[in-house]
This record gives structure tokens, C-alpha cells and sequence, in this order.
């Protein structure tokens, strides 16, 4: 939904406001606390939802299940000790390679 609407810049203290009609907010997903990027380029203003950084966005979903912080950390386990096997085999084979290099094969 396309919501048109006019306003005013005025002063406010050392700054400037526009007055954001409620219906232009609702349209757009916004609240009168959202947290807004503003991009300004000759004649135009731009102003978006700020997007949550990505460690925002997790620790939100921790907060709001515990069980995701024990799977997350059971995943990390899982990686770990995947990762340390590997770097295990890489070992196996350069010393094979090297075994194999020595006696000529």
C-alpha cells in the first residue's frame, strides 16, 4: 500500500523535523521508536527501517528460546571437533605424501 501525504520541514532546536503523519508510519512498518537509516541526496530524502545488525537478530532469538542457545552450542561442538578431525586426516595424508615422496613412489 502506497500512502501520499504532505508536511512541513520546521524548526526545532538546532535541527529540523517533519511531522510524520500516524498513517504514513503504519503504512510503512513503522513506530514512532523505530530506528530509521536517513539518506539524503539533492532534493530527495529517503528514510528506512534500520535493519538489527546480525548479532542483534541472534541474541533476540536466544532470548526468546533457551533451547536455541543448547543447540547452538551443541552445533558448535559438532564443527569443532569436525574441524579438528579434519585438520587431523590433512596431517595423515601430508605425512604419507612425504613417506611416500621419500621412498620414490
Amino acid at each position: 500500500m502506497v500512502m501520499h501525504a504532505r508536511a512541513k520541514i520546521q524548526k526545532w532546536g538546532n535541527s529540523s523535523a517533519v511531522r510524520l503523519p500516524m498513517k504514513a508510519l503504519a503504512a510503512a512498518g513503522l513506530s514512532a521508536d523505530s530506528e530509521v537509516e536517513i539518506q539524503a541526496s539533492k532534493g530527495c530524502i529517503v528514510i528506512k527501517l534500520k535493519q538489527p545488525s546480525k548479532e542483534r537478530q541472534l541474541d533476540k532469538i536466544l532470548a526468546e528460546s533457551p533451547d536455541m542457545a543448547e543447540l547452538i552450542a551443541e552445533v558448535r561442538k559438532g564443527l569443532n571437533h569436525a574441524i579438528a578431525m579434519t585438520e587431523q586426516a590433512t596431517q595423515v595424508v601430508d605425512e604419507t605424501r612425504a613417506d611416500l615422496t621419500a621412498h620414490n613412489f
